[in-house]
């Protein structure tokens, strides 16, 4: 007990965290002091903290340790942490627009925000299973509230099913550790894998395919996948590309540190699960997003493909598994953050073009004649999620492929050519309502999006980014290297 120090304890790890911490109950301290405080103000405060958070995670040292290693600051978390808080900032800005919504009227929305961030933090920094679950859920619990405080019908819908469900995933991820702690007496995996005598014991392939039953559901694997099109289609445009980026980072992270271990030590049985689920997640989801007439739901299944798409990186376990990690979803982020701001600032309660969804593709029909700016921008945004050079996902695949090439693995890059083939189709079909159809008259006037000069520059921005990705790539690749070695 002597050695309970704050020195110890090394509470400078937990800054990042800390901050986000401080922010969140700030917000909700000003919404009792202050009632009716602006939209735009929140919006300033969440995105303050959020920078200051970011400062702080590029800021750490790689190598530190707090609570006694129950969290710990490596290449991995450090890039983890920097993709998620810039996601959050990317999403959370869009908040600022001149229409009305429900869900900023509640302080407590950009609270949840910031909640659901330090969760996500918290998962990609530990290699404690139990610190994991923990972050695990309070993000999700957070995600859960900000879906249904979008108060329509579809939105509540959603939340029930995205909390069953997640409920569901959290018992097979307790599970998993109950039984891995019932073999080796630990639940941190840098401990578990160096305990693990044999790799065919009845309890580690039990605990494992606990694990990956979890792990699928909350990234959406075949046959864990049947939620996605519902919840994206239920959610705000902002929240639906939110769960689109960030979760999924982090839950990709900790695929790679609870499987690569295992992998490594050749658990044939395990690869070829793995294999299975990536190859099927990536096929299936492409087909099911080719015949979807609505584009979020088409985005939902697309999303579960780049999921599958970048897993395929963990089956190789070299040294440039990571670097194609980051740099896919790096240019995912901005391709898919432009793609739902394009959607959010369309966004129409009234389903004029359809009776049940929000985002037919029919709605886009002739945007090229209507609002030329939005038409280009979107075009650019598809063209990249198609995978088209040169824009920002053709660097990402041709990396991660050609990763996936030099291993010897050439079944599954042919795999992932076909995969990427099948998203050029559907990308490609919303493109030519935008740049070739005839706009759609309803009621005597052709629609046209109101968008503020904050969306707009926020939009080219983006496009920017994607566009001239080719510029950016050599210098992240070169920040991945030098943190990760």
């Amino acid at each position: 007990m002597n050695n309970l120090t704050l020195e110890a304890l090394n509470l400078s790890v937990f800054t990042p965290m800390g901050v986000l911490l401080i922010g969140a109950l700030l917000i909700l301290c000003l919404d009792l002091i202050q009632k009716d405080l602006s939209v735009n103000f929140y919006t300033m405060i969440t995105t303050i903290f959020l920078l200051v958070d970011l400062v702080a995670v590029l800021s750490s040292n790689s190598g530190d340790e707090a609570f006694f290693g129950l969290l710990k600051v490596d290449g991995v978390s450090i890039i983890a942490q920097s993709i998620v808080i810039v996601g959050a900032l990317l999403f959370i800005l869009l908040s600022i627009i001149p229409k009305k919504f429900n869900e900023f009227r509640f302080a407590e929305y950009f609270s949840l925000f910031l909640f659901s961030v330090v969760g996500f933090q918290f998962m990609v920094s530990s290699t404690n299973l139990i610190l994991i679950l923990l972050g695990l859920e309070i993000a999700s619990l957070c995600i859960y509230i900000l879906i249904a405080i979008h108060n329509t019908h579809k939105s509540i819908e959603a939340a029930i099913k995205f909390f069953t469900l997640g409920a569901i995933s959290s018992s097979f991820f307790l599970l998993g550790i109950f039984v891995m702690y019932l073999l080796t007496s630990s639940i941190d995996l840098v401990e578990i894998t160096a305990r693990i005598q044999t790799s065919n014991h009845t309890l580690i392939i039990l605990s494992l395919c606990c694990f990956l039953v979890s792990i699928g559901f909350k990234l959406s694997l075949v046959p864990f996948h049947r939620w996605v099109a519902d919840v994206y289609d239920g959610s705000s445009e902002i929240m639906a590309g939110y769960i689109s980026i960030v979760p999924k980072i982090a839950g990709i992270v900790i695929a790679y540190r609870i499987f690569t271990p295992f992998l490594e030590m050749n658990i044939e049985w395990l690869y070829n699960i793995l294999y299975f689920i990536i190859v099927s997640s990536m096929l299936l989801s492409n087909i099911m997003a080719m015949v979807q007439n609505d584009v979020k739901r088409m985005l939902g299944y697309s999303s579960i493909g780049h999921s599958a798409f970048i897993l395929a990186a963990i089956l190789i376990t070299n040294e440039q598994t990571l670097h194609s990690i980051f740099l896919y979803w790096s240019m995912f982020m901005f391709t898919n953050m432009g793609i739902f701001t394009v959607l959010w600032v369309s966004r129409n309660k009234l389903k004029k073009w359809h009776k049940y969804h929000d985002q037919p593709h029919i709605k886009f029909s002739g945007l090229i004649y209507s609002n030329p700016f939005l038409a280009i921008v979107f075009s650019v945004f598809m063209f990249s999620l198609a995978g088209i050079p040169p824009f920002a996902l053709f660097w990402g695949k041709f990396y991660l492929i050609g990763t996936v090439v030099n291993s010897g693995e050439i079944y599954l890059a042919l795999t992932m050519a076909v995969s990427g083939i099948m998203a050029v189709f559907y990308s490609l079909r919303l493109i030519v309502y935008i740049l070739l159809k005839e706009p759609v008259e309803l009621d005597g006037q052709i629609y046209i999006t109101n968008v503020s000069w904050y969306n707009k520059f926020v939009m080219a921005m983006s496009a920017i980014v994607v566009f001239f990705s080719m510029s950016i790539i050599g210098g992240l690749l070169g920040y991945f290297y030098e943190i990760l070695k």
